[in-house]
Formats: C-alpha cells, structure tokens, sequence
C-alpha cells in the first residue's frame, strides 16, 4: 500500500478519538484572512489593512470579469443579471463537458434574428459536447473512486475539527491538493452516471441543457439591442467578441 494511503487511513482511523480529546490533536499552521497568502503579507501590515486591500481587490476582479464575459458573449450594455447568466453558461459546460473555446467560437456565429426558435444553434452547440463513449474514453481520473472518499473524508474531518480556515489543505503533507480530488469525485460521479445512459439519453439531456441556457441568453441579447440603440448592433457585437 501507498504510504499516502496508509496515512490517510490512520488519519481516519484516529479521527474520532481527535474529536473526543482535542489534547492530542496535532499542531496545525495558523491560517488568518481570506487566503494563505494574507498571513505572509501579514508581517507587513495589519489584519485590517489586509481586509480592505483583499476586499478592493474582489471588485476590482469582478468588475473585470463581468466585463470580459460580455465581450467574449457580445454584450454591449451592463444588467444585474449577468453573473447569474455567465455561472449558469459555465455550469452547462461543465454537465454537457463542452470545450471552452469552441463554445465560444460557436456563440460568436449564433444570430437569434435568424433563428428564431434556436434548433440551429442549440443543433451547433450538440456537435461539441462530449457523447458517451468519448467521455469515457476522455476520464481517467487519477484517485480511484475509494481513494477519493477517503480523502474527502479526511478533509471533512479537519473542517469539523478547525473550522473552515482560509482554505489550508490537510492533504498537503502527501502532496495531494484538494481540488484534484474533487475533480476526480466528479469525474467518478460522471462516470456513474454515463453507465446508465444510453447515447439518445445524452443527446437529449445536451439538447435540453443548452436549449434552457440559450434562450436566457437570447432573451438577454434582445434586451441588450434595445438598451444599446445602436443602429448597427449586429457588426458591434461581432466587434466587441
């Protein structure tokens, strides 16, 4: 066995008696503020400083990102609704397993004024999704399905034990990092899942995702062309992606 693995098991293993005698529980790095990286800034400026410049630079970040996914989508005017709209086109990516670049590309040659309903768009959009045997072709995850629970377990244990602490990762000492792990848990779940389905099961499923996204999109398209009153809004939006 691994030398990871068998630590890992002592670790969930012992996990019960930490919890009952927190005397014996190990001696952990000190983790303060949103990230590791505000416990090294931490020996230049207080907390508090520390605080502002990490929460000016969350609207500085997200400001910029809004910006560069209405451009990438070709949105030339600004709505509340936006981030709702671009997590929700990540999240169908990600069920779909569409390539990011292409989905891309594809949406820069979609024109609603010409179909209307979006059967040809949502018919382009299919032809980038991952069928069933691709994907599974295309997984290999690199923890096993067991691997991955233990793990995980591992990481839950340590949350319930110190709290959830500006994201230090219990499985560094392996060299593990938790978002690997994650990954692999998904791609297991993935997996499972395309067990059960037939190829047709997945094309609808496909249809049905980029369908429900597409007219979210197209509806916010519509409002944008009447909030730009731009005589000439196709070509400034093809200029603007």
């Amino acid at each position: 066995m691994d030398s990871w693995k068998r630590s890992i098991l002592d670790l969930s293993a012992t996990g019960a008696t930490r919890e009952a005698d927190t005397r014996t529980k190990p001696s952990l790095p000190s983790v303060s503020g949103m990230s590791r990286s505000s416990e090294m800034f931490a020996l230049l400026a207080s907390q508090e400083k520390l605080d502002q410049v990490l929460q000016s630079w969350e609207q500085v970040y997200e400001k910029e990102y809004k910006l560069l996914m209405r451009r990438k989508l070709g949105l030339l005017t600004d709505n509340a609704s936006d981030a709702d709209l671009f997590s929700k086109l990540f999240e169908t990516m990600r069920e779909t397993h569409s390539d990011f670049t292409t989905t891309f590309l594809l949406l820069q040659s979609a024109d609603f004024s010409e179909d209307s309903n979006s059967d040809g768009i949502v018919d382009q959009m299919l032809t980038n999704c991952l069928s069933v045997e691709e994907a599974k072709k295309t997984f290999k995850p690199t923890y096993s399905k067991s691997d991955c629970a233990a793990l995980l377990k591992v990481v839950h244990q340590f949350s319930l034990l110190n709290g959830n602490e500006a994201g230090f990762n219990p499985l560094a000492m392996y060299g593990i990092e938790v978002d690997s792990v994650l990954r692999d848990h998904q791609i297991h779940q993935d997996l499972e899942e395309f067990s059960k389905m037939s190829a047709e099961d997945r094309d609808n499923k496909c249809r049905d995702k980029w369908r429900e996204w597409l007219t979210l999109y197209k509806s916010r398209v519509e409002e944008d062309c009447q909030k730009s009153d731009d005589p000439n809004y196709k070509e400034a939006r093809l200029d603007l992606q």
